[in-house]
């Protein structure tokens, strides 16, 4: 019978609280078994060098030859389970290092992020050639949200990932807070986009030199009543950075596809051009960005999530601990996980 990724994670989840494991620490080493099996027990390493298993131990013989002096199938996720379970407490393939100073013991007690603990387990157990792999975080931080009752399943495969950090198919990461209530779920979603209005809005509102030294504010990709709700608050805002600004010089700019601009001319120094664009970005914020970050009731209709898409491995592990500090109350409600 072929194995569901899912179910062995599940699997080694309930093993491992049967040990005393902390959430954080199982989830670290899944974020870690996803990227060496795809979370399937009964794997050789893809391409060849003697890889074996959900960790794959090199040699396959250091688990096969355990397994059967013990009477153990070494194909099953007990088995598998069991061994890293021994070598626990035996002291091996576990080793503190000096950039992440736990022993496995410590390791499997830790409370401190998935993001951080999947970095332990393969800088410290898996001992990689390029030990600099962030998705793995990702990947725990996921299995810990599905494993404590939030998040959805992630892809459980071992992606290849290109150089934007996508999975290749143009596939992204996505940012979920869960579990809140309708009225705190719009609070975040308005929240976040303000404070990314900066990172994501970059090149939609941005500044350039304008007629006679002066300098020029555009702003695009704005419907035609986007226009019109946003242009007087586009010149009040001007007008509180440009002493004695002619407010007619900002105004909407219809474009052959139908959209608009919000062009801002005329803006007289350097300095002034730098405070507005990130005051306009944070003005155009929630019409550019409300189908990129907005919120939804769950399956649960008295639960609702914030969600922020489109994002990059990089980003996702970065996000997710910035958030985490941000809302440090619902920490354990904000995870990563793949685009479906």
């Amino acid at each position: 019978m072929a194995e569901n990724a899912t179910e062995n994670a599940k699997a080694v989840y309930s093993f491992f609280r049967g040990k005393g494991w902390t959430p954080q620490a199982i989830s670290g080493m899944l974020g870690n078994m996803q990227g060496e099996s795809g979370l399937i027990a009964d794997r050789d390493e893809v391409g060849g060098g003697g890889g074996y298993g959900l960790v794959q131990w090199t040699p396959k013989s250091n688990l096969v030859n355990w397994a059967n002096s013990n009477g153990l199938n070494y194909r099953t996720v007990d088995t598998q389970c069991r061994r890293i379970q021994w070598e626990l407490e035996n002291g091996q393939q576990f080793y503190a290092t000096g950039a992440y100073p736990l022993n496995f013991r410590q390791f499997s007690q830790s409370t401190q992020s998935p993001t951080y603990l999947a970095k332990v387990f393969i800088n410290n157990y898996e001992r990689p050639a390029n030990p600099n792999q962030p998705q793995r975080g990702v990947w725990a931080e996921s299995w810990y949200g599905i494993l404590n009752g939030s998040g959805t399943i992630p892809n459980p495969t071992n992606p290849n990932l290109n150089t934007a950090g996508q999975i290749k198919g143009g596939k992204y990461m996505k940012l979920d807070i869960l579990n809140q209530t309708k009225a705190t779920a719009e609070s975040i979603a308005k929240d976040l986009r303000k404070r990314y209005a900066g990172i994501f809005l970059a090149e939609q509102v941005q500044g350039g030199s304008g007629a006679n030294g002066t300098f020029t504010i555009t702003a695009k990709g704005f419907s035609y009543a986007q226009a019109v709700q946003l242009v007087p608050q586009f010149q009040k805002q001007v007008a509180g950075i440009v002493p004695n600004y002619n407010q007619t010089d900002c105004a909407g700019v219809i474009q052959s596809d139908g959209s608009f601009f919000i062009v801002t001319k005329n803006v007289r120094t350097l300095k002034e051009a730098q405070a507005l664009v990130p005051a306009l970005q944070k003005l155009a914020a929630d019409a550019l960005l409300s189908k990129r970050i907005y919120h939804g009731s769950q399956t649960d209709p008295t639960k609702f999530f914030t969600v922020i898409l489109n994002l990059t491995v990089k980003q996702a592990v970065e996000y997710v601990a910035n958030e985490r500090k941000y809302y440090p109350k619902i920490s354990k409600d904000i995870v990563g996980n793949w685009q479906i």
